[in-house]
């Protein structure tokens, strides 16, 4: 009972200094006190980047039939999966020199960043030679944005109600 009572009397202190930060729009706290309840919730993975021109998107939500398929079909990966990538600095440098000369951006120009939780023989995980790191995540549940701050209603979401395993809703 007292444990249970220190976790609610932590989240709504964490959910205070939070909601001050994003007040404030001091983006920088506001940015690691995400990172940090991420990981404290098993989000091991971030940031990741999804690239796309379409929207895989349905609302606040991934769909798996729409996503894409194998990272860009360079992969044997069967299974229905949103695609990221923890790009290199030797792809990032890349991508900027392409950019330059005027190149539309791989996959589109749209980027979702975001923390997942990979499951070892479920999702797929697979470093390249150039050092970028591909994942493929089959639950949307372990997907949660990387914004510092997510709405509804136009309202900031507490920290405290963020990384909720129990919805395929990004903003939670």
């Amino acid at each position: 009972m007292i444990w249970e009572l220190q976790i609610i009397y932590e989240d709504v202190s964490m959910d205070a200094q939070y909601m001050d930060a994003v007040k404030r729009e001091d983006m920088e706290t506001a940015q690691r006190m995400v990172d940090a309840a991420a990981k404290r919730a098993g989000y091991d993975v971030g940031v990741a980047e999804h690239r796309t021109a379409s929207d895989s998107l349905e609302g606040n939500k991934f769909d798996l039939n729409r996503a894409g398929s194998s990272g860009g079909g360079r992969i044997d990966f069967y299974k229905p999966a949103v695609y990221f990538a923890i790009t290199s600095q030797k792809t990032r440098d890349i991508l900027t020199s392409l950019e330059a000369k005027g190149f539309p951006p791989p996959y589109g120009g749209k980027i979702f960043r975001a923390f997942l939780k990979i499951e070892d023989g479920v999702d797929f995980d697979q470093t390249e030679k150039n050092g970028t790191r591909i994942l493929g995540v089959t639950d949307p549940s372990r997907i949660k944005s990387a914004d510092p701050v997510t709405y509804k209603n136009n309202k900031p979401i507490p920290l405290s109600e963020r990384f909720n395993p129990n919805t395929d809703d990004i903003r939670y």
